[in-house]
């Protein structure tokens, strides 16, 4: 605030002023809390502290923190024409996987590696009949998860809790998590996730079958990496065996096959049109001189507004381009 009131010419102040001056008085304390009426954004929630001294008359206030919204205004019109690619992004991503209201839907969640892998499966399971529905997290199902925790862990694995939770009150046929151990990587590692040593997914599915007996969960583990297609499909036909078998779904290996080449081509569709899409906002930014931020992570943790500190906001109100480092998992061509 105070360099752009400098910028702007503001006249400067001569008297001099001892810190020491400040930090001996007493003060009162105020918070404010703002929930995005300023920004507009309804899922914000910033903090303003008001600090009063009475200690000169009239009495010294100052407000201190707040969003960016408020504290860089003229900043925040420069900027509106800038686009919040990184929201945009995962917004359209998500309008594309199915939503089914069926009441015996098959639903899967996304949570851990298995949110940017759920298109690929909602595709396969879509091909051989069955109706699929893929659900994202949400905001509140991190307070819902919290109180099921006693010591500290990772705020997905809380989210997956409260998803799990609210998943298993409402309808189903069958909510089922491919426990996803191996990832592709073009031979560059391993591909191992993390899932499968922090148990996030079990977890989940224990503190939601405690809530809700009644509910039908079905954890597979699954390899996803790299293999010729004779071998995958083998692999994953017998993973999703016990699938099969709860849902009465009879596929042959031939018929499960032609579905995964199916699914497979599906989800490169979609890279090579989010491919399309992010480089649109590339080359805008490149025309007006805007500045581009990659924000890294793995795809569950850029969540816009869930687990990522509303990044893209911050980012936007500074007039910076924000792109997502999930949207440069493409095959460069």
């Amino acid at each position: 605030g105070l360099l752009s009131r400098a910028d702007a010419g503001d006249a400067r102040i001569e008297e001099r002023c001892d810190w020491e001056r400040f930090t001996g008085w007493s003060y009162e304390r105020t918070l404010i809390s703002c929930p995005g009426h300023v920004c507009g954004n309804e899922r914000m929630r910033c903090t303003r502290t008001t600090i009063t001294s009475h200690e000169v008359d009239p009495p010294l206030a100052l407000a201190i923190g707040g969003c960016t919204s408020v504290n860089e205004s003229p900043r925040v019109r420069d900027a509106a024409a800038v686009p919040d690619a990184y929201r945009e992004i995962w917004q359209w991503i998500d309008g594309r996987h199915p939503r089914s209201e069926s009441p015996d839907r098959l639903v899967i969640p996304r949570c851990f590696t298995l949110s940017q892998q759920a298109y690929l499966f909602a595709n396969l399971l879509e091909a051989l009949g069955l109706p699929v529905h893929c659900d994202t997290v949400r905001e509140e199902d991190i307070r819902a998860g919290q109180g099921c925790f006693s010591l500290d862990t990772c705020a997905p694995t809380i989210g997956a809790t409260g998803q799990c939770i609210r998943l298993a009150a409402e309808p189903h046929g069958l909510i089922f998590l491919p426990q996803i151990d191996f990832l592709p990587t073009g031979g560059a590692s391993l591909g191992r996730t993390c899932t499968t040593n922090q148990g996030g997914i079990w977890a989940a599915v224990q503190f939601a079958r405690h809530a809700h007996p009644a509910a039908r969960f079905l954890v597979a583990a699954v390899n996803l990496g790299d293999a010729d297609e004779p071998a995958q499909t083998r692999r994953l036909y017998r993973s999703l065996g016990e699938l099969f078998a709860r849902t009465g779904l009879r596929v042959d290996p031939a018929r499960f096959r032609e579905a995964w080449r199916f699914a497979h081509a599906a989800a490169a569709k979609l890279d090579e049109e989010k491919a399309e899409m992010t480089a649109g906002y590339l080359e805008a930014a490149a025309r007006s001189g805007a500045p581009v931020t990659v924000v890294c992570g793995r795809e569950y943790v850029l969540t816009p507004g869930v687990y990522d500190q509303h990044i893209s906001k911050t980012l936007k109100d500074k007039g910076i381009l924000p792109v997502p480092s999930y949207a440069f998992d493409t095959a460069l061509d």
